[in-house]
């Protein structure tokens, strides 16, 4: 691809009472390697210094500056990418950072393209406010394997026709450049007026991507333990995953999703369900599995049986969120309410729920998870026929 525009990148930038970190975000970005950039920042009704810190910085003529009044990040990114203008956007959350190198690497992938990929993942890093330590994102493995890295280096070209695993890698929007012609065609905003608004764009916009790619190196770091964060929450805020899981299974339904897409895309919602369980607080926990059953009696015969069918590496993994279905679609779904009562019904059903492998494989696993009691208590339980 031949870079003949002026700026090649535009990073829109949501702003909500960041004073003590924007600095560093925006100085991230002016230090860059590579100028041909454009700084959206939209102040999200901030009540603290944000918004000086923003008018000091509009100085600079690589940043327009927007404020309006509190709507939330969905509506603020919105609000940035109507002010797009380059061939490429990405978004950064104002409590964290760009790699000084981020532009210059970018354009030195996208010249030695010959084609415009509509998604360009990146790997970040993780930046821990507490303990101050920094490693790399969570999925990093997964992450070099299905874009095949090898000394930091990719030139694998994937979609989810031929590689639906993409879907399994971490949602988050700020990982994620985007051509601005393929947001624009498919007439993309982010959800509003919910967290967790990640989830459906992430599905959406890889299943009508014709081409994904990999940004080799590091994109940005990503700053944990920082109050106020969503992924922080615990309260009532984790309920709106259940309207978030509604909207994927719309998207799901009325578009042309294979089986192997849905399994992904089922596989994830499962793994969001798992982390929503163990984050919640009590007072929150029974709407949460009040919500998450009717949405998981949503899925059609045809649909677990794609999640089941599909060839997956880890089976334990596999048979956990078996069993998890099993029981979050049943009139039991209360019951997970405990942490410890939920890891006991996994542990059960891999010993006598799992649909393939005998009881002698499945003891064998369950003494590897459990212990050689659990297991045989278990076994009695199961002989004297109360098991069921």
């Amino acid at each position: 691809m031949n870079v003949q525009t002026e700026n090649l990148i535009s990073i829109v930038i949501p702003a909500y009472n960041v004073s003590k970190y924007l600095r560093q975000c925006l100085s991230s970005i002016l230090h860059q390697s590579a100028k041909n950039y454009q700084i959206i920042i939209v102040n999200d009704g901030s009540t603290d210094d944000t918004g000086k810190i923003c008018e000091e910085y509009q100085k600079n003529n690589s940043i327009k500056y927007i404020y309006q009044e509190n709507k939330g990040l969905g509506a603020a990114r919105n609000t940035g990418l109507t002010y797009v203008n380059t061939p490429y956007v990405c978004f950064l959350d104002s409590d964290d950072w760009q790699d000084i190198r981020f532009v210059e690497k970018f354009e030195q992938l996208i010249t030695s393209l010959d084609f415009e990929p509509d998604i360009i993942f990146t790997l970040p890093k993780c930046y821990n406010e507490a303990s101050h330590m920094l490693e790399y994102w969570m999925d990093k493995s997964e992450y070099e394997q299905i874009f095949e890295v090898q000394d930091n280096k990719s030139i694998k070209v994937i979609n989810t026709d031929n590689c639906p695993e993409v879907y399994s890698l971490e949602v988050n929007a700020n990982r994620k450049i985007y051509r601005t012609g393929f947001l624009k065609d498919n007439h993309f905003t982010f959800p509003e007026g919910v967290k967790w608004e990640d989830i459906r764009p992430h599905i959406q916009l890889l299943h009508r991507a014709e081409n994904v790619v990999a940004l080799p190196g590091t994109g940005f770091i990503y700053r944990t333990n920082v109050p106020g964060q969503i992924t922080a929450g615990t309260g009532a805020g984790r309920l709106d995953v259940i309207k978030v899981f509604h909207d994927v299974l719309d998207e799901v339904d009325r578009s042309d999703y294979s089986r192997a897409e849905t399994a992904q895309i089922v596989n994830l919602m499962c793994k969001y369900s798992f982390w929503m369980l163990d984050m919640t607080n009590t007072e929150y926990i029974h709407a949460l599995l009040e919500g998450l059953h009717q949405v998981f009696l949503r899925l059609s015969q045809e649909q677990i049986s794609a999640f089941l069918d599909y060839k997956w590496k880890d089976a334990q993994e596999k048979n956990k969120k078996e069993a998890f279905m099993e029981f979050i679609r049943s009139d039991r779904y209360a019951q997970l309410a405990l942490y410890e009562e939920r890891n006991n019904m996994y542990r059960y059903w891999l010993l006598h729920g799992a649909r393939k492998g005998n009881i002698l494989t499945r003891g064998i696993q369950c003494i590897k998870d459990s212990g050689l009691k659990y297991t045989l208590k278990l076994m009695m339980k199961k002989m004297i026929g109360h098991g069921n």
